[in-house]
């Protein structure tokens, strides 16, 4: 619908066409957005796609650490494309364009990376950012699919190693085989797209040259590409609605709402400031920095100093400070900023209405100088951050079809079911932070950050059994959880389901999909990617209690379990 088109443009998401720019100099497989030029015909697109996967890499491969990417690991990449953004604003103000790669695991793991474009000859910016590969995951044991294969809708090399590329035309059983073999996976195709492909007026079949997919696992696993606008889909025999020789409903889908998100890093005009006269006319390319990530500052609270200082400023300019703390005593503050009063009591965070809140989005979207305020420095309690290389957030839906019940995202004092924080009725008005945290006193029923944080969600349900994603983001990360009656005005053919929104500060993209299909099965492909803990010595089992907290001996006699 013109709706449904007109949210997707302003969500700036990243779509996916054809680049035969990209395609002609090996450098991408030419898949980004566009006019589509290439797709579907055997040449252009497809060719570029089958040269660079199942094993046929271009020069400059980045698979397993390459001199483009330090700091991947684990399998090299069954398949790697390039994805152009087109909507008619990008955050750097030029035209942008990403790196993907899709690295398969003989579990049945589906990983997918999205960055910025490494390695580009003479470029300002051709540094890879730095991610934790090594630091967390368990590279022994994350073995690559040795079986993927590529299902197109058209004629396409069938083998690994090309053999075939060119049949005997005096072989009649291998045309046939080939030709069998072609119309096998239209069928499949075929079948896949139509759960997920939802008719318009202006289309009501699907296209199915807008499609790729990857079978591995012993075909138990299909990992679907829709090529624009981008979003991917894993399927597993036997998965949602579907008896062991099919696949039915998919059972992760990535990207449906167009709510992805890649801030590219650039370059700051030493001459510019940093409010709305700041480089306007930027000629950045959006490719890639050579910057090193700077790590996170602690947040100082704001000090009596501070609140001394706005009263003199108020009594100064001749008005009187409003007491938003209602005279109360302030003893501390949360981690998220509010205070702490003397009386046991905290300071509670405004609630904004549907007026104010549709009042704000107006103002956003007709001035866009508000979105440059604090793109290169942020003040908050009194402390600056500064940003050297403007905003590099990143973010994705994730969506669960015909699942209710998420579990994961620890550590919060929250139900162990995941709990809404988007739409009418949601639980929480705040998303899920992931932040490491040492918070005394922390409040119960809460989505505030603490001890500790995964990125991982586990789906368990009737009808798709259990599947899970890891977000691979070390970064200050927000998760918004929407109910299964919560579609966002999106007609989806997959059927309802629970989405979840990562948005995290910085890092990449970085998404591996856990197909399961069990519990004992999901944490088994978890723990190959990330190691197991080891057991403690027996005779530690019984003597291990926090002393924090007790006021006496009595006290600690107390503790039970």
């Amino acid at each position: 619908t013109d709706a449904h088109q007109q949210q997707k443009q302003q969500q700036q998401q990243s779509e996916a066409g054809a680049d035969p720019d990209a395609a002609d100099a090996g450098t991408g497989t030419g898949t980004g957005t566009g006019t589509g030029t290439g797709r579907g015909t055997g040449g252009g697109l497809w060719n570029s796609v089958v040269s660079r996967v199942l094993g046929k890499s271009a020069p400059g491969d980045r698979s397993g650490g390459g001199p483009l990417d330090p700091y991947v690991r684990g399998p090299a990449a069954s398949l790697t494309a390039t994805l152009i953004n087109t909507s008619p604003t990008t955050s750097t103000g030029v035209g942008e364009s990403l790196n993907l790669d899709v690295r398969l695991h003989s579990d049945g793991v589906a990983r997918v990376r999205i960055t910025e474009r490494y390695g580009t000859s003479a470029a300002a910016y051709e540094s890879a950012r730095w991610t934790s590969d090594e630091l967390i995951l368990n590279e022994e044991e994350m073995v690559g699919a040795d079986d993927a294969e590529i299902v197109t809708s058209t004629a396409r090399p069938t083998s690994r190693d090309g053999d075939d590329e060119q049949s005997d035309n005096g072989n009649n059983n291998n045309n046939n085989n080939i030709k069998q073999k072609q119309e096998d996976d239209k069928a499949l195709l075929t079948e896949l797209v139509g759960t997920v492909f939802t008719p318009t007026p202006d289309q009501p079949q699907p296209d199915l040259d807008n499609y790729v997919a990857l079978r591995y696992g012993g075909a138990d696993h299909v990992l679907l590409l829709r090529l624009e606008p981008f979003s991917f889909y894993l399927f597993r025999r036997g998965g949602s609605g579907a008896g062991e020789s099919s696949y039915g409903m998919p059972i992760v889908t990535v990207g449906e709402r167009g709510l992805a998100h890649f801030e590219l890093r650039r370059a700051r005009d030493d001459d510019s400031s940093a409010g709305a006269d700041a480089d306007a006319t930027n000629t950045d390319d959006g490719e890639n920095s050579d910057a090193v990530l700077m790590d996170d500052d602690d947040y100082i609270p704001p000090d009596d100093d501070d609140d001394e200082e706005e009263r003199e400023a108020a009594a100064a300019s001749g008005g009187e400070e409003e007491d938003k703390h209602g005279g109360k005593e302030i003893v501390g503050y949360w981690e998220d900023g509010l205070a702490i009063y003397a009386d046991g009591t905290r300071e509670e965070r405004p609630v904004e209405d549907e007026a104010e809140a549709e009042h704000r989005k107006l103002l956003e979207e007709q001035s866009p100088d508000l979105d440059r305020e604090g793109l290169w420095e942020e003040s908050f309690g009194g402390h600056t951050d500064s940003k050297p290389y403007g905003p590099t957030s990143v973010g994705m839906d994730i969506k669960f079809p015909g699942s209710s019940h998420l579990y994961g995202l620890p550590e919060h004092a929250s139900s162990t079911v995941l709990q809404t924080t988007h739409g009418a009725g949601a639980k929480y008005h705040n998303p899920y932070r992931l932040y490491n945290l040492d918070v005394f006193e922390y409040e119960l029923d809460e989505t505030m950050a603490l001890y500790g944080e995964v990125p991982l969600v586990i789906s368990h349900s009737v009808a798709g059994g259990t599947a899970g994603i890891f977000w691979f983001n070390p970064t200050e990360t927000f998760v918004d959880v929407y109910g299964p009656d919560d579609d966002g005005g999106i007609g989806d053919a997959a059927g309802h389901g629970t989405t979840t929104h990562f948005m995290s500060e910085s890092g990449i993209v970085d998404l591996f999909l856990l197909p399961g299909p069990d519990p004992h099965t999901i944490y088994a492909q978890y723990g190959r990617l990330t190691g197991r803990v080891s057991l403690p010595p027996m005779f530690s089992l019984g003597y291990h209690q926090c002393r924090w907290n007790y006021r006496d001996e009595p006290d600690v006699y107390a503790v039970h379990a």
